[in-house]
């Protein structure tokens, strides 16, 4: 009897799954060597720590998924419209937040990365970029104190 025949007909999620467990292991016994510190006091650590948990539980909610359903389909399409999109997006904004500043680069990433499902709006774009950036702005600059202008001049 093979794994096709028995109750794992797609053995991807398993070994994705497994990719994601060993690897949040690894990170997490190499974050053990950092100060982990709480919530409200931080220390180097705690980050790293709190990835590789959410990276050991992903990895093994995604094994489990493997035997849940009776029947897998494989990966049958790779929309890549939206992944190179979202990818070019990140890129912008890597390069714009150093360039003009945090307003301008989030304002940019949102406008790329609406392309990734078609041509947004003026209106959609335009709305978004706001809602996005009063979230990031209280967040990053306001909440977290985040050392990074807002618009370079």
């Amino acid at each position: 009897m093979s794994l096709v025949d028995g109750p794992l007909r797609n053995p991807r999620p398993v070994i994705v799954g497994a990719i994601f467990a060993a690897s949040g292991t690894a990170f997490l016994v190499t974050a053990q060597g950092y100060e982990g510190g709480s919530a409200l006091h931080m220390g180097p650590g705690y980050f790293p720590t709190l990835v590789a948990v959410l990276l050991v539980l992903i990895g093994l909610v995604n094994i489990g998924s493997a035997f849940r359903a009776s029947e897998r389909e494989g990966l049958r399409h790779i929309a890549w419209r939206p992944l190179l999109v979202i990818a070019a997006a990140v890129l912008v904004f890597s390069v714009l937040i150093a360039a003009t500043g945090l307003i301008p680069a989030i304002a940019g990433l949102v406008v790329v990365s609406l392309f990734a499902t078609g041509v947004p709006s003026l209106r959609e774009t335009l709305l978004l970029i706001v809602v996005v950036e009063i979230i990031c702005l209280s967040i990053f600059h306001f909440l977290l104190g985040l050392q990074v202008p807002l618009v370079v001049l």
